[in-house]
């Protein structure tokens, strides 16, 4: 009969040995509550743009995706920790580059608007320091760009989620919100008020929406690998039938 060390010793090299052969080769992605068209839950799987194409991606590589979701603020919480290999989908930022990793990550591009309800009169001009005279919905810890981020005399009504956000659209809390154009008429529409919202131009933000891998141990050589055939896939027909598939042109 083996000795229990020696039994512990056996158990450790042969799950070493399965992983170097691809038996045990697995992701876990953090991903918040519903973010559509990148993605969300239907029919208890999660779908989008992001989740095919991450999919795609990894088991080119080899790697099967175990998904975990999050309310936002706890999402960011848990990719400090370490607690899952990567989250997604999100802006590059000085803060967050300091527990994740992005070069080569991005996964597509996402356009930020102003809206505001059909019967108020407001005019844009591209003017950020316009706002000022507005209070405006955001999303707790959102990113909308470096240049609304850093404005911090603007009067933000912080909501907790996308869908709050919407409710709160709905009983006029604040007077123009701000968000993701497809993601707003996705809750706006399930709400039944898409038929009351204006989009103002021109956009705030177009940037790209990043898979950010964690900064913890033997990550990087993983997210350096990922990356790479991540560009090699957006460079593909693959990626367009995608992109195309949820009606969005990158």
């Amino acid at each position: 009969m083996l000795k229990p060390k020696v039994t512990v010793l056996v158990i450790t090299i042969l799950l070493h040995c399965l992983a170097l052969n691809g038996w045990a080769k697995e992701i876990s992605v953090g991903v918040s509550t519903g973010y559509p068209p990148y993605y969300y839950e239907q029919d208890g799987t999660l779908q989008g743009i992001c989740i095919d194409i991450v999919n795609t991606v990894a088991e080119t590589l080899g790697y099967e995706v175990t998904y975990r979701q999050f309310p936002w603020k706890r999402l960011l919480a848990e990719a400090r920790k370490g607690s899952v290999d990567a989250i997604m989908p999100l802006f590059r930022t000085t803060e967050r580059e300091a527990y994740l990793l992005f070069d080569g990550l991005n996964l597509a591009y996402e356009t930020n608007h102003l809206f505001a309800h059909k019967n108020q009169d407001i005019e844009f001009s591209g003017d950020l320091s316009t706002l000022r005279s507005y209070s405006i919905g955001v999303v707790s810890d959102y990113s909308y760009g470096k240049d609304f981020d850093s404005l911090t005399d603007l009067n933000k009504v912080v909501t907790q989620s996308d869908k709050h956000l919407l409710d709160m659209f709905a009983f006029h809390r604040f007077q123009v919100g701000i968000g993701s154009k497809y993601v707003i008429l996705y809750f706006a529409q399930q709400a039944g008020i898409d038929k009351d919202i204006q989009f103002l131009s021109p956009a705030i933000t177009r940037d790209k929406l990043y898979l950010a891998f964690t900064r913890k141990s033997e990550q990087e050589d993983l997210a350096a690998t990922f990356a790479q055939a991540l560009q090699d896939f957006l460079n593909s027909k693959p990626y367009q039938a995608i992109m195309e598939k949820y009606g969005l042109q990158d």
